[in-house]
């Protein structure tokens, strides 16, 4: 992917798909992006996104929509003022809309239910297969999310490493709509695997050999087992003073999504997929395999 012009390119040269929205006003500070914002579109189509973003009641709008696919269209230039952010606030830059470019992944986000029986908030039925189980970073409380597809990850890789080496940006610029709205907004949610995309654009950054990233329904990192005798607390958040999940039993086998400190947010393995997430202290945990 490329940039031209603040419109996005393949690398075939032919200009990504364009349907401009009529939700913006003006452009971004310096007339160039200070932070990436990825968002889910809470729906179930490219098309139905698009719709609500050329919808002038909606108050709405992104530069991008990228499908399950991994299909894209552009609905505003990158350094024009779209309605993204909302109330937002991240490393003192307010109004994160005149700073921002938004993404917004094809995705139902947060879903009702069990196992078995989940549904969108429109009452859309979801295949277990395409839903994690996991706390989010913020909230702590455990849910099933859609997953994201990984043509759709591989697009939104390409794009914003596209992004970042064309308006000079490092992948920390990188923010999800809960980060700059904590409290208010859940997306991306925790399926999306944000430490692990910004670690794979800072090795890309430094032309290592690509590597295909998936939603937080498949891993490829190293496996851990619980060594504690009487168990580990799965929690809610990173410290003793959160709330307990479930204890996990001696060898019961994690995989780190991410850290904070001694601190790791893991999702317990069951038959080889991602279960139930939560907080742990790393000291009780020693690898398995890579």
């Amino acid at each position: 992917m490329k940039i031209r012009n603040h419109l996005l390119y393949h690398d075939t040269g032919e200009r990504a798909s364009w349907n401009e929205t009529p939700n913006k006003r003006g452009n971004l500070v310096e007339k160039k992006p200070a932070f990436i914002v990825i968002h889910y579109t809470g729906g179930s189509t490219v098309e139905s996104a698009v719709s609500t973003f050329k919808n002038r009641n909606s108050q709405t709008s992104a530069h991008l929509v990228i499908g399950k696919d991994g299909s894209t269209v552009q609905m505003a230039r990158f350094h024009e003022r779209c309605w993204h952010a909302g109330r937002s606030e991240w490393q003192g830059t307010r109004n994160l809309n005149s700073y921002s470019v938004g993404i917004e992944l094809v995705n139902w986000g947060w879903l009702m239910g069990e196992p078995g029986h989940w549904r969108s908030w429109a009452g859309t039925p979801v295949e277990d297969e395409g839903v994690v189980r996991m706390a989010h970073k913020y909230d702590g409380q455990l849910r099933g999310w859609e997953a994201y597809s990984p043509e759709q990850m591989q697009t939104t890789i390409d794009i914003v490493r596209a992004l970042l080496q064309h308006y000079q940006l490092s992948p920390e610029a990188i923010v999800g709509h809960d980060d700059i709205s904590p409290g208010r907004k859940q997306d991306p949610g925790p399926a999306f695997p944000m430490v692990r995309f910004r670690n794979m654009l800072m090795s890309r950054m430094d032309d290592r050999v690509d590597e295909p990233i998936e939603s937080d329904t498949t891993h490829h990192e190293t496996v851990f087992s619980v060594t504690a005798v009487s168990g580990l607390n799965l929690r809610t958040g990173p410290g003793i003073d959160t709330a307990v999940v479930k204890t996990l039993r001696r060898d019961t086998q994690l995989i780190r999504l991410e850290a904070e400190g001694k601190w790791w947010l893991v999702s317990e393995l069951v038959n080889g997929q991602a279960d139930t997430t939560g907080w742990v202290y790393s000291h009780w945990l020693t690898p398995l395999r890579p």
